[in-house]
């Protein structure tokens, strides 16, 4: 009896071992290749897919281990869709692809102006593998030529502005970068103006190694309203926007006495506020900021009252002249809409709703607040 107890429970334990998960079909590592940004072109009606491929050993290392720079792969390949051209990229791999590591997509501005971006986010956002908080730009260079460029000091391309651009945009907050999930939502907002930075190169700041280093930087915006392409503000232009953003964090501004320079301060704003009010047909727009400022360099010896009376004189400026040039791609580049659409519908459906911002909509009065809440680590020198 007692063997025959035994012998059921071995029957038992065989039958569950073979119900467990093998890992007869797993693969290694190294027969595979990961795909890391993905670019996209349209030309002569044609789909042109662009994905980048890192070999890992640029990213991690053993300790003790000096970190062997690998070659970046890009694979390139056309269609009548994305999928058509991703299939043709599959022709001539050497090995599967694995899209799960996807960190950013680049779009040509040919690409954002003559095909409607939900086509070209359809694929993306339905394949399984690629993730929806992937970062998103729009070009107007060379996407191989992006694609191949890495960071100082041979670092893995996941360390650059394409694959992680938080770190340069908390040390100057000028551009916003976005997340593709994130632009897509404003692309759909009726009352939302979405915008996708665009991606350039620098090729005279730095040098490495005595010889020329290009780098990746944010250059502007380009803007969408109501599924179509608006145009792009460059980076002067659009110079106003970071104040009327509450993630902005340290931008700096240089105040003038004549023509002469008297002081930097790094500015972060606090809060900002708008209301509106609806006259002869248009809706004005009031804004009211409170920004806070840190004297990072003084040349001059100056009095209180003229530094914020400087600053406030030169973010006026810069506010309206941005807001001036997104009227001019009948662009609200400051989604002041979007407060009318959340929070006074009637309004946005009577006045707003299906048409251009340059006939619907004008900029008040501007109010500012600076506080100046630190002079670094010397005292400060201005006269009170």
């Amino acid at each position: 009896m007692k063997v025959w107890k035994i012998y059921v429970k071995l029957q038992l334990a065989i039958f569950l071992l073979l119900l467990l998960a093998g890992c007869w079909d797993h693969r290694e590592i190294t027969f595979s290749k990961y795909a890391t940004s993905i670019g996209i072109d349209y030309k002569e009606d044609e789909y042109i897919l662009y994905a980048q491929m890192l070999n890992f050993g640029n990213i991690g290392k053993l300790e003790g281990q000096s970190l062997e720079k690998k070659p970046i792969v890009i694979g390139t390949a056309r269609g009548k869709t994305l999928t058509d051209a991703v299939f043709m990229l599959y022709r001539s791999e050497q090995f599967p692809v694995f899209w799960g590591h996807v960190t950013s997509v680049v779009f040509t501005k040919e690409a954002l102006q003559r095909v409607n971006f939900l086509e070209l986010s359809d694929s993306l956002s339905r394949y399984y593998a690629i993730r929806y908080n992937v970062w998103a730009y729009g070009t107007e260079s060379s996407i191989e030529e992006l694609f191949n460029l890495s960071p100082f000091f041979g670092m893995s391309p996941f360390e650059s502005i394409l694959m992680s651009p938080l770190d340069t945009y908390r040390q100057y907050s000028d551009i916003r970068p976005i997340y593709m999930f994130r632009f897509i939502a404003n692309y759909l907002e009726p009352g939302r103006t979405a915008g996708l930075p665009q991606l350039t190169t620098n090729r005279t700041t730095w040098m490495e190694g005595g010889k020329e280093s290009t780098q990746m930087m944010l250059g502007g915006e380009y803007f969408f309203h109501e599924s179509q392409y608006k145009g792009k503000l460059g980076y002067e232009e659009g110079c106003g926007k970071r104040y009327l953003d509450k993630k902005m964090n340290r931008v700096p501004l240089t105040i003038y006495q004549g023509q002469e320079p008297v002081m930097t301060l790094v500015l972060h704003v606090q809060d900002y506020k708008v209301n509106h009010t609806v006259k002869n047909g248009n809706v004005i727009y009031d804004l009211k900021l409170t920004v806070k400022g840190l004297i990072d360099e003084m040349g001059e010896n100056v009095t209180h009252s003229f530094i914020k009376n400087e600053i406030i004189k030169k973010m006026k400026k810069e506010i309206q002249s941005t807001f001036d040039k997104g009227l001019e791609i009948s662009a609200d580049v400051y989604n002041l809409n979007d407060t009318v659409y959340r929070y006074d519908h009637k309004t946005w459906q009577t006045y707003l709703k299906g048409k251009p911002p340059e006939t619907t909509m004008q900029l008040g009065k501007i109010d500012i607040d600076v506080v100046i809440i630190n002079s670094g680590k010397y005292k400060n020198r201005k006269n009170e």
